[in-house]
């Protein structure tokens, strides 16, 4: 089933205001793929349920996390791209970075992919260095 532009714009608002910031994972398993693929610079979650656990996980680590669809665009094809901005304090361990209580707002890029009317893949490029610096660190703690 191919998903019409503005189907898929309507799940790309979904996937940041109701899966992203309000946590629904029933949502998450009716738009996502099970083999949905969320890719960042530093690490690719290969499935679905990878990406519900990041989602539950930056929840308990950023209270007030939300993220907030400032443009989207889709086409008739299987492809959608979305500008966003993402707020939260940062209250619990984060990448092995300890709670520093500080706020982050940082904005982004996200590349879809659309097969059979659900999202596939996610290619997101955010502001990180930003982050890093809005936390008071300048690279994520070595690991290992």
């Amino acid at each position: 089933m191919t998903a019409t532009a503005a189907a898929k714009r309507e799940i790309i608002r979904q996937f940041f205001e109701d899966i992203w910031t309000g946590q629904d994972m029933e949502l998450a398993d009716e738009v996502l793929d099970p083999e949905f693929s969320f890719v960042l610079p530093f690490v690719t979650l290969e499935n679905r349920e990878a990406f519900k656990q990041l989602v539950l996980h930056n929840h308990v680590a950023w209270q007030d996390l939300t993220y907030t669809l400032l443009d989207s665009v889709a086409d008739d094809d299987e492809k959608g791209a979305a500008y966003w901005r993402s707020k939260g304090t940062h209250v619990n361990t984060w990448n092995g970075i300890e709670a520093t209580g500080n706020q982050m707002s940082i904005e982004g890029i996200t590349f879809f992919k659309f097969s059979n009317g659900k999202l596939s893949l996610a290619l997101v490029q955010n502001d990180f260095t930003t982050l890093l610096h809005q936390l008071g660190v300048s690279e994520l703690p070595k690991r290992g």
